[in-house]
């Protein structure tokens, strides 16, 4: 179930995102969003995945969610924006416990799913959890 806040946050981030996005219209929105996390912080759209580098570096709950609909509303992939969000926040709170750091400095969402089946299963439990 949805809190307040954050189906504020869901219904604001709809009201305000393009209903559909080029790959190129997604990059440029994103990285002008991410720009004040510095130059390094972007994102690059891949066959498979949107990488987010440096993404440990987002800790708003509006920045991931925003960024995460502007993936879903590209066509690429058919995961919700929640789902997409609860990975990258997976990624940020396993490099915060320095779990793995070189591989969640930056967060991988995959179109289809993550390969990795803890990352699936945690992904998925923090999404039904409604964990932000």
């Amino acid at each position: 179930m949805k809190t307040g806040k954050r189906k504020k946050i869901l219904d604001y981030i709809q009201q305000h995102t393009a209903p559909h996005y080029t790959v190129e219209e997604a990059e440029n929105a994103i990285n002008s969003m991410l720009m004040s996390y510095g130059p390094e912080c972007k994102v690059k759209f891949y066959n498979d995945a949107a990488k987010i580098k440096n993404s440990y570096l987002v800790r708003s709950v509006f920045i991931r969610h925003w960024v995460c609909a502007v993936i879903a509303n590209t066509g690429l992939t058919a995961r919700s924006l929640e789902n997409l969000s609860a990975e990258w926040l997976f990624h940020n709170i396993c490099y915060s416990l320095h779990i793995r750091r070189s591989s969640t400095v930056d967060a991988d969402l995959d179109y289809t799913r993550d390969r990795s089946f803890i990352v699936r299963l945690l992904t998925r439990i923090m999404d039904i959890l409604d964990l932000e």
